[in-house]
């Protein structure tokens, strides 16, 4: 499953992010329920990461999806 994640689903979920309604509501969820936010942990890690290889190159850090850096496109 990493290859079809690596190859299809990283680009759908980054193209995603870059909606910044759609990420706002993302954090919102993650943010829920204690018993939810469990269910969430692997999720939003992998959600971290796939925002943070998108922040510009400017020397600032990325905390995540919670970061709104300007997505480059």
């Amino acid at each position: 499953m990493r290859q079809l994640w690596d190859q299809f689903y990283f680009n759908a979920v980054l193209a995603g992010l870059r909606h910044d309604g759609l990420r706002k509501t993302l954090i919102e969820l993650t943010k829920g329920d204690a018993e939810l936010n469990k269910l969430w942990i692997d999720f939003q890690q992998e959600l971290d990461r796939v925002w943070a290889q998108d922040h510009p190159n400017d020397g600032t850090q990325c905390g995540g999806i919670t970061c709104s850096h300007n997505p480059s496109e």
